[in-house]
């Protein structure tokens, strides 16, 4: 095109010299130019493009559009406007082309993405031709990503995109409008008739200032850019009034709670959730795989913005079905072998952060694990903020590498650690990752915020690759089996080998995608029942014994004479194929939290794999044994028992380097006539024990010496012990607790240690010993793991402190509803004592039947009077028959109250509770306390 043509009838332009040269591109950036460019010299945010004209007519530029006339010997065309964006804006669209007829646009702080996506994928179900502009780059009308560099790009950019989009067919382009983008104009020209906004909250206040020029920058798009359009706005945020106030006349639809589209409910999934919605006519539902409330907002602002295209409900809410997350936004990007969701999300500010951790809260059964960092040379208030949120809000906190650019990585870590001392701090991204993975249990969640859609990560001046999902996946690791490998442990049959398998389950409810499902027959269930529903659910393959119904007949099934056997025969094979050195951890009390702090302490130095849960039996460890990644070096397993002989076979499967027996207490009697009885079965797992590894035993007990001897007697020389006695090898001299855990003074074989754990309790002081006795035998870092001790947290239902809310009062809530028995039961009250010293609230008991502990188990019960006497308990509510010998035994004056069920408690919790009350839940696992601290947790209570 002649530039002379390119401008003609354009006000505000005077030409200098000739205009008969022909324009083939046009650029404001010097290096790209060429012969037949026309190079724009505009004023910038951060360079003049006067300064580069002498570079872009050395490139070979054409012309020159600039503000002032230019000294140079080629066409310039002088803007005499004081609009000169809009000048460009009509020579770009003039030059590239007419832009789709409808045109929508979103800002906000969070959520532009999002919302941009849910537009064009509705309007693309509704058969519409439609392409999106925004931070993840131009989505064409086949939905073909392209990649983009800026939210919204530059007006030149812009203008050409769009002209693209049209030439490909769209009807409608859908973009995002930054802060940036508006208060440069770079949407100068570009007249949207419907505009939505998201949010606003804390960000880019490097660039803008103040919180207020800020906002003023998100609301030139209805108040300069949108004419006589739709508006649709959030009615749930503080700015909704002065929005509508500055819009004027163009129309609004709103949404939110109390808006035109009122968000009446989301329903939680693991993989997504259903919103509920109403309009002024009807009430509807959409299934969806998105995860969080944020993104129902999200979705709902969507829907509001096609309906503003005329288009009616019943068809947006029909093309919304099943629709999915935008890539990096609530990306579900990968499952953990035991089925656990790894979340990959932009969030990088605190509002953000804080909104995407309390949606995914509701989806969470076990722990809620988040990963995070912040960039570099960008707003540094934000960085404790984020560290301050993540604490509150998350139960596990990984502080890692963001884009630091040219600022010194470990400064910015250190201001976000400062809000969050407890957090882990990882500067390897990858490895933080890897981390966050090791640490998944089934029901757990991990969050990776903060790059999301970002592929790469920005150290110094130089951009690496770097996708946050992938690395997840990577450090999910390789599949578990293979069909052969399957067909060779069992010595199944099969027709087809052709199947890789990423987990192991034997539960039809909780299998994941990529899972081998094994049928195992019980007494009062069958789980050839349930392979159908299985391979329907994703399971790769199936191990059977009978052929069972229901199940297509091109299904991957492995025929076998017994699944029990072959779920043994799975866990020796992977046992004989790993060179990972083992740990086996038994005992009446503590096994769990030894083992757990084992592995937590183990996965910083290498990989580790551990028991998940309470799989512990006859067909828990052999199913954590066949989950058996084979790159781990370390893992370790729990052994329980409630007969003689059950830690035998375990054990023989096992063939542990290490063995550790915490404790021989009066637990599970009901099966044993004296303590000495609990002993010889608890030496079961001596029986296999590597005999040049070692046995770990508590030095306190009174049957210390009984089980060292049995162990040397099976040849077994490395025998240590821990505990508080003189001569223990791992000996805890001193504790001091605090609100956050407790100092410790011990001594290792004659070398003194100082380290900090992250719990509380004297239970949890000695069993550290046991703990850093077994990561010495094993062949770990001592001195790394008295440093990460720190890291170790209480497990679900064992201890962990919770701040919930009770009829509107904000308590403390120690949550060691998994099980009991005299000893626990002590110390989970010891634990109360010291919680409660520390917040100077009331200690209140709420207790459950202790179960299994035999002929004496009244005695027990009534025995309880005199520890919560000592450590001054002020109220008791005890359900169960048990418990109530425990309520009699307590003196009048004592705050009590008993009922038969525990869902009775509930009511009783909600009456007599206090602001700043500490309640302990504590009782057996059938007693269904357990219940209740989970109606607590989800506020159930109120």
């Amino acid at each position: 095109m002649q530039l002379i043509d390119l401008v003609k009838d354009i006000d505000g332009i005077k030409i200098i010299g000739s205009g008969d040269v022909e324009i083939k591109n046009i650029s404001s950036d010097s290096r790209e130019c060429e012969e037949g460019t026309l190079f724009v010299a505009l004023q910038g945010s951060n360079n003049d493009g006067y300064d580069f004209i002498d570079h872009a007519v050395g490139n070979g530029a054409s012309a020159l559009l600039t503000e002032s006339e230019a000294e140079q010997k080629v066409p310039t065309l002088c803007i005499e406007s004081e609009t000169p964006k809009q000048i460009v804006s009509q020579i770009c669209k003039r030059f590239y082309g007419e832009h789709p007829e409808h045109i929508l646009a979103v800002t906000g702080t969070n959520g532009k993405s999002s919302a941009v996506h849910f537009v064009r994928e509705i309007l693309h179900k509704l058969g519409k031709k439609a392409g999106s502009i925004g931070t993840l780059g131009v989505v064409d009308v086949e939905g073909n990503r392209q990649r983009g560099s800026l939210t919204t790009p530059g007006i030149i950019g812009l203008h050409q995109q769009l002209a693209e989009l049209k030439k490909q067919g769209a009807e409608y382009a859908v973009m995002e409008a930054s802060s940036h983008g508006l208060h440069q104009e770079r949407l100068s020209g570009i007249i949207p008739e419907v505009a939505g906004f998201t949010n606003l909250s804390h960000d880019h206040l490097d660039y803008h200032g103040t919180l207020e020029h800020y906002f003023d920058a998100k609301l030139k798009l209805f108040t300069e850019v949108m004419q006589n359009g739709v508006a649709v706005l959030n009615s749930d945020i503080k700015e909704f009034k002065t929005i509508s106030k500055k819009i004027g006349s163009q129309k609004i639809i709103s949404y939110g709670k109390n808006g035109d589209l009122k968000l009446v409910a989301t329903s939680p999934e693991l993989d997504g959730m259903t919103i509920t919605f109403e309009d002024a006519k009807a009430s509807y539902d959409i299934s969806t795989k998105l995860i969080g409330e944020f993104q129902a907002y999200n979705l709902l602002c969507a829907i509001g913005m096609v309906e503003a295209l005329g288009i009616p409900m019943v068809e947006i809410v029909k093309a919304c079905e099943n629709i999915s997350a935008v890539k990096g936004r609530m990306d579900i990007a990968a499952f953990s072998p035991v089925g656990a969701p790894v979340i990959v999300d932009y969030a990088h500010t605190p509002e953000a952060l804080e909104t995407v951790l309390m949606s995914l809260r509701p989806h969470v059964k076990g722990k809620l694990v988040v990963i995070f960092g912040c960039g570099g040379e960008r707003d540094k208030e934000k960085r404790p903020e984020m560290g301050k949120i993540a604490k509150e809000l998350a139960d596990v906190v990984i502080v890692t590498d963001d884009n630091s650019r040219m600022e010194k990585a470990v400064n910015i870590r250190q201001e976000i650690i400062a809000a969050c001392p407890e957090a882990t701090e990882i500067a390897n991204r990858k490895e933080a990752i890897a981390y966050g993975v090791s640490l998944l249990e089934e029901g757990d969640m991990l969050l990776i915020a903060g790059k999301g859609h970002e592929d790469y990560q920005i150290i110094g001046r130089r951009k690496y690759r770097f996708d946050d999902g992938e690395i997840a996946r990577r450090a999910i690791g390789s599949p578990l089996w293979d069909a052969t490998d399957v067909v060779s442990a069992t010595k199944g049959t099969t027709k087809n080998t052709d199947w890789t398998a990423y987990g192991v389950s034997i539960d039809s409810r909780t299998i994941k995608r990529g899972d081998l499902f094994i049928a195992l027959k019980g007494e009062a269930f069958d789980g050839h029942d349930y392979v159908a529903e299985a391979l329907e659910k994703g399971a790769v393959a199936a191990i059977i014994q009978k052929k069972p119904s229901g199940v297509k007949d091109d299904s991957s099934l492995i025929k076998v004479t017994n699944t029990q056997k072959a779920l043994n025969d799975l866990a020796v094979y992977r046992r004989n194929q790993s060179e990972a050195k083992t740990v086996a951890v038994t005992g009446s009390v503590g096994k769990t939290g030894v083992k757990d702090a084992i592995a937590v302490i183990l996965g910083y130095q290498a990989r580790t794999h551990s028991t998940q849960g309470n799989l512990n039996n006859s067909i828990g460890l052999p199913l954590s044994m066949a989950r058996l990644p084979l790159d781990c070096k370390y893992a370790v397993y729990e052994i329980g028992m409630s007969n003689k002989g059950e830690i035998k076979p375990l054990v023989a499967m096992l063939k542990p380097d290490v063995s550790v027996i915490t404790a021989i207490e009066e637990a599970h009697m009901q099966n044993f006539k004296s303590i000495v009885e609990v002993a010889n079965a608890k030496a079961e797992i001596f029986e296999s024990t590597n005999k040049d590894g070692t046995v770990v035993l508590p030095y306190d007990s009174s049957l210390l010496t009984y089980l060292a001897a049995k162990a040397h007697k099976l040849g077994i020389k490395n025998i240590v012990s821990f505990g508080v006695g003189e001569f223990a090898n791992y000996r805890l001299v001193k504790g001091r607790e605090y609100s956050d855990g407790i100092k410790l003074v011990a001594n290792f074989r004659g070398n003194d240690f100082r380290f900090k754990i992250g719990l509380l309790g004297r239970h949890n002081a000695i069993n550290a010993m046991a703990v850093m006795a077994a990561i010495e035998a094993i062949g770990g870092d001592l001195g790394q793991a008295a440093r990460t001790y720190i890291k170790v947290r209480a497990s679900q239902g064992r201890g962990r402190i919770h701040r919930v809310r009770i009829g509107g009062n904000r308590i403390t809530m120690i949550d060691d509803s998994y099980n009991a028995c005299p000893s626990s039961m002590a110390a989970a009250i010891d634990v109360l004592s010291s919680v409660g010293y520390d917040t100077r609230g009331r200690l209140v008991a709420v207790l459950g039947d202790m179960l299994e502990l035999g002929k004496n188990e009244v005695e027990y019960h009534k025995s309880l009077a005199d520890l919560i006497a000592e450590n001054k308990v002020d109220v008791v509510l005890t359900s169960g028959g048990l418990m109530k010998n425990l309520h009699s035994s307590l003196p009048q004056d004592v705050d009590k109250r008993h009922v038969e069920k525990p869902d009775e408690l509930l009511g009783v919790i909600n009456e007599v509770i206090k602001r700043g009350d500490v309640i302990l839940l504590k009782g057996s696992h059938g007693s269904n306390l357990w219940q209740v601290a989970e109606s607590l947790k989800a506020g159930e209570g109120n």
